[in-house]
């Protein structure tokens, strides 16, 4: 689908140049936009996924002050490992197709374990556990990340 599209841009830049003749810096600007456009979207749910994991995590019943923490550490290895075995092993060996569904694979399988191990311990009652814990760590947390009180 994605070079589907990346050729259709293609083909729109050829007939603007073709058609319109715009100077340099106007053809220049409008390609610039429309990768923009394009990667935006993608860029702001990517980078909006460890915030909403770590807003998920301190409603967890289980919390710990370090929870937040192991999730970064976590994540900022697997972001090390992972350019490394692309850069050096995945690529290299099986190219560039192959290591893209293999990495979105690897994604698939990763959000089926996650889904999977929040049924089996089960995240309901995580208010509740938070009242009976006496958890203090959350004072400095903004009010709308915090569990709703029950009254």
């Amino acid at each position: 689908m994605v070079p589907l599209i990346l050729r259709s841009v293609d083909y729109g830049y050829a007939i603007i140049w073709q058609e319109l003749h715009p100077s340099f810096f106007v053809f220049q600007s409008l390609a610039v936009r429309t990768v923009w456009g394009d990667t935006v979207g993608a860029d702001d749910l990517d980078g909006a996924t460890l915030p909403v994991l770590a807003a998920v995590l301190l409603r967890a019943p289980r919390f710990k002050s370090t929870s937040v923490t192991r999730l970064y550490t976590y994540n900022l290895a697997g972001a090390i490992i992972g350019t490394v075995a692309a850069g050096f092993l995945l690529l290299p060996t099986f190219g560039l197709h192959k290591t893209i569904y293999l990495a979105a694979a690897m994604n698939f399988l990763i959000g089926v374990v996650a889904v999977l191990v929040d049924a089996r311990t089960g995240a309901a009652g995580a208010d509740s556990a938070f009242e009976k814990s006496g958890n203090d760590v959350r004072e400095g947390i903004a009010p709308s990340t915090l569990p709703q009180q029950r009254r």
